[in-house]
C-alpha cells in the first residue's frame, strides 16, 4: 500500500491525478483524496517522483478560509496543455474546466476500481437476476444476433492493440484503421471469445432484464484499473419487433423530425431507472453524477464524435432509430433536420458498405424513441472536458418505450468517503 502526500504542479491536478492513477496500477488499490475542483490531497510516496510543495496554502484552503469563491481565484476557465512521467508512465492531457461559482468544496476520498472476480459475478447476478449464462464466444449469425457486442468486442481489441486510447491518425495502420471501420456482414468470419490475458480480460455473458434479453460485455484493462461494461439487446428485431431498426442515431432535443417521441418517460422516470441499474452494476451515488452531457459518453473511432465541444446541454438528447444504413441515414439526417445536432450513431444490425458519394436508393424513414443520459464522476462533474483516456467514471444509458436500451460505461475510481467542506 502506497503512502500518500500531497502533490500540486502550476494548479492542474486534474491532470496529475491521472498519472497518479496510472502510476499505482501496479501497486494495489490504492487511495487517494480529490476535492470537488480535481484536486489532489496527497502525494505519493516510494518510487514516485517528488514534487515541491507551495508554501502558501492550498487552493482549497484559500477558498474555504475567506469564502472567495473558485471563479474569484481562478476566473471563469482553466485550460491547459501539460505531460508527466511519474514511475515510468507517461500521460498527456489538454484540461478545459468551466470553473463553478461556489464558495465550498468537498473531499472524495477514493480508490482504483481492481481486478476483483467476486465484485464481477456479484454485478451480473445482480443485474441479470439469476437468469445469466457465459458465452464463451460471439460471431456474426444473421443480421441481428449480437451485431453491436461484435463492434464493442472489436473496439476493445483495437484499444489494447494501440496501447492507448488515442485518436490521432498516426496512432494506427491504415491496414488496422479499414477492419475497424468495415461494416460487419455475413462475410465476418472472426470469432470472439472469452478471453483472459495478463493485461486484459473481456468476459461475456446473456441473460434476461424486465422480461427482454441482453448481453453483457465486462472487461477490464489491467494497465488503467479500468472496469468496462457494456450492455444491449441480443437482437434488435426482438427489442423493436415492429420496426426495421438499422442505426441509431443520438440527436440534440431540438431536432425535429416530424414525429412525436415514442418513449414517454420523465426525466425523472429516466433517472430513477437508470440509479436502479446503475446500483446493479455496482455504483453508488458518490461515484457518479447524472447529466444530459454527451461528453460525457465513451469515445468511439467512427464517423461522428463530439469529444471536445464545449457547449452547455441541459436537456437529453433523444434517440433516433432509422430503418437503413448509415451513410444513407446520415446524409437524410443533414437534409431533415440542418439545424439539429448528432452527437453519436450506433449500428444495430447488418447493412450495406455503402460510402458518401456512392449511389444509395435506399428509402429512409425516422422514428423518435428514448432518451440519452450520461454519467460522469462526481468530484469532477460534467464541468471538466475528459480525454479518451481518463480517471473519470463515465459512460451513457439509453431508455426507450420498452425501457433500458444500453448500457456503455467505463469505471476507474470509487469514492469511498465524501468530506463536505473540507
Amino acid at each position: 500500500m502506497m503512502g500518500v502526500r500531497k502533490v500540486l504542479k502550476n494548479g492542474l491536478c486534474l491532470g496529475l491525478s491521472l498519472t497518479l492513477m496510472l502510476a499505482g496500477t501496479s501497486c494495489g488499490k490504492d487511495k487517494t483524496a480529490v476535492d470537488d475542483y480535481g484536486f489532489e490531497s496527497d502525494t505519493v510516496s516510494g518510487d514516485v517522483a517528488s514534487v515541491n510543495e507551495p508554501e502558501a496554502e492550498s487552493y482549497s484552503e484559500a477558498i474555504n478560509s475567506d469564502r472567495r469563491s473558485l471563479t474569484e481565484v481562478f476566473g471563469e476557465n482553466i485550460s491547459a496543455d501539460d505531460s508527466f512521467t511519474i514511475g515510468g508512465v507517461t500521460a498527456e492531457f489538454n484540461l478545459n474546466y468551466k470553473v463553478p461559482e461556489v464558495t465550498s468544496i468537498n473531499v472524495y476520498e477514493g480508490s482504483l476500481f481492481d481486478n476483483n472476480s467476486d465484485i464481477e459475478k456479484q454485478v451480473v447476478n445482480s443485474f441479470f437476476g439469476g437468469t445469466e449464462k457465459e458465452l464463451e464466444e460471439i460471431k456474426y449469425v444473421n443480421d441481428s444476433d449480437y451485431i453491436p457486442l461484435l463492434y464493442k468486442y472489436r473496439s476493445i481489441l483495437m484499444f489494447q492493440t494501440l496501447g492507448t486510447m488515442s485518436y490521432s491518425s498516426t496512432s494506427i495502420s491504415q491496414e488496422d484503421a479499414a477492419e475497424y471501420l468495415s461494416s460487419i456482414d455475413s462475410s465476418f468470419d472472426k470469432v470472439y471469445k472469452w478471453v483472459d490475458e495478463a493485461n486484459y480480460y473481456i468476459h461475456m455473458y446473456e441473460g434476461e432484464y424486465n422480461g427482454n434479453r441482453y448481453g453483457m460485455i465486462y472487461s477490464y484493462d489491467t494497465a488503467n484499473s479500468q472496469r468496462n461494461i457494456f450492455i444491449c439487446p441480443i437482437s434488435v428485431s426482438e427489442y423493436f419487433p415492429e420496426v426495421d431498426a438499422k442505426t441509431m442515431f443520438v440527436v440534440d432535443q431540438q431536432s425535429d423530425f416530424g414525429s412525436e417521441n415514442l418513449c414517454s418517460m420523465s426525466e425523472a422516470d429516466i433517472m430513477n431507472e437508470a440509479g436502479i441499474v446503475l446500483e446493479k452494476l455496482g455504483l453508488s451515488e458518490d461515484d457518479i453524477c447524472l447529466t444530459a452531457n454527451p461528453n460525457m459518453s465513451i469515445p468511439e473511432m467512427g464517423l461522428l464524435n463530439t469529444f471536445g465541444r464545449e457547449e452547455t446541454i441541459t436537456d437529453m438528447p433523444k434517440l433516433v432509430f432509422v430503418d437503413s444504413n448509415l451513410m444513407s441515414a446520415a446524409e437524410k439526417l443533414n437534409i431533415s433536420n440542418p439545424a439539429g445536432r448528432t452527437y453519436a450513431y450506433k449500428i444495430l444490425k447488418e447493412q450495406q458498405n455503402i460510402r458518401g458519394g456512392q449511389e444509395n436508393s435506399e428509402d429512409v424513414n425516422f422514428s423518435v424513441n428514448g432518451y440519452a443520459l450520461y454519467l460522469c464522476s462526481e468530484p469532477f462533474s460534467d464541468k471538466v472536458t475528459p480525454q479518451p483516456l481518463s480517471s473519470f467514471n463515465r459512460g451513457s444509458i439509453f431508455y426507450t418505450d420498452k425501457g433500458l436500451y444500453s448500457v456503455d460505461i467505463s469505471l476507474v475510481a470509487e469514492i469511498d468517503n465524501v468530506v463536505e467542506g473540507g
